[in-house]
């Protein structure tokens, strides 16, 4: 299961599910196009083993109404 996948699942997880996403800092990114909007986020992933902990984005675009990952950075556990 590749990132993005990963991440996906994770999110949309019940939260009557082991797995939990703990929240440290969520930033509106600068909109380029008004069609556009994007979330950037810090996040630990807790439930398959260590705790993943990184930096990604979010985007939201109108025309579709889709949000869609963009990127997602592991970092060290703090």
């Amino acid at each position: 299961m590749g990132g993005y996948d990963f991440i996906t699942s994770v999110l949309n997880m019940p939260s009557s599910s082991p797995f939990h996403v703990e929240v440290h800092n969520v930033d509106y990114g600068n909109d380029r196009m008004e069609t556009f909007a994007y979330l950037n986020f810090n996040i630990t992933i807790h439930g398959f083993g260590n705790p993943a902990y990184g930096d990604g984005s979010y985007l939201i675009v109108d025309l579709d109404d889709k949000p869609t990952w963009t990127d997602f950075k592991e970092k060290p556990c703090k």
